[in-house]
């Protein structure tokens, strides 16, 4: 009876986690060239809860898991849900859940559960947690290695009460994006990352066909590495690298079937994907 009461009051403390999140949470749409998701904030969340319970062993695990981290809201933490679990279609093979945790300052400590939830052995394979500053003297377009990607897409934040530091930061992060050097206010460096991804991953689902997609993968395609280390290069500097292979490798056609498929992994709007596969296919061929 004892553990059947013990098991009794975990489900209704994840139950209430659950809840928070639901009720707590603010949508922070992309910039134009994107997709929004679909729903309220909770629908959405409500989402990436059931993507979590797709990933997980034991269930109610990454409820228990984030829980501590929640009650962190309090000194100012917010957590910003990221990727594909938020964009993506209910039947999407999602392999991880991306959060970054937002510090307004670094004056914050975190509390001893909170620090164990986030320790290598305790935090859920599938979740990927990232750190962020907003003081960081590393800037912020460049802190993580390629924060200027996951800024274009939307962004779920909890609590909805979040600091202003953290819009503030999310907008100069987009500031950077459209102050790239490469076309088209950086959607180039984008959708080379994203294209990289589809082919260094070898991800059939954003081809048209079967037919399309074996016929792009089959090329070969040398591996970078997107460090998170400051002292190695930067994103942009590696995006030069993939493109000069990219112009080496592809025909104008598959460098077009590429770029749309990139455009289909960031959930770029149909309707631009003409004219940026052009100007992404334009900008690749000048470096033959």
């Amino acid at each position: 009876m004892a553990e059947d009461s013990s098991t009794g009051k975990e489900d209704e403390k994840r139950e209430q986690t659950r809840k928070k999140l639901l009720r707590n949470c603010l949508v922070y749409p992309p910039i134009n060239f994107f997709n929004p998701p679909e729903g309220k904030p909770a629908d959405i969340i409500a989402k990436v809860l059931k993507k979590c319970q797709q990933l997980e062993e034991v269930p109610g695990r990454f409820l228990s898991w984030i829980s501590p981290l929640l009650k962190e809201a309090k000194k100012g933490l917010s957590l910003i849900f990221f990727g594909r679990t938020i964009y993506g279609k209910d039947d999407d093979a999602i392999s991880d859940v991306d959060i970054i945790l937002f510090y307004p300052n670094s004056k914050i400590e975190l509390s001893k559960d909170a620090a164990n939830a986030l320790s290598m052995s305790n935090k859920p394979e599938f979740v990927h947690v990232q750190s962020l500053w907003a003081r960081s003297v590393i800037p912020f377009e460049t802190t993580l290695g390629h924060p200027r990607f996951y800024v274009a897409n939307s962004l779920v934040i909890y609590p909805k009460e979040t600091a202003p530091v953290v819009c503030k930061s999310i907008e100069k992060g987009r500031k950077a994006i459209m102050e790239s050097k490469f076309f088209n206010g950086g959607i180039g460096d984008l959708i080379t990352y994203a294209a990289y991804n589809v082919m260094k991953n070898k991800e059939k689902e954003y081809f048209a066909s079967s037919e399309e997609a074996e016929k792009i993968l089959s090329k070969e395609l040398m591996i970078f590495e997107y460090s998170f280390d400051m002292r190695a290069a930067m994103p942009s500097e590696i995006n030069e690298q993939v493109r000069g292979e990219l112009a080496k490798n592809f025909s104008k056609d598959e460098l077009t079937t590429l770029a749309i498929a990139a455009m289909r992994r960031l959930n770029v709007k149909e309707e631009r994907y003409k004219e940026l596969s052009s100007r992404f296919v334009k900008n690749i061929l000048k470096k033959r």
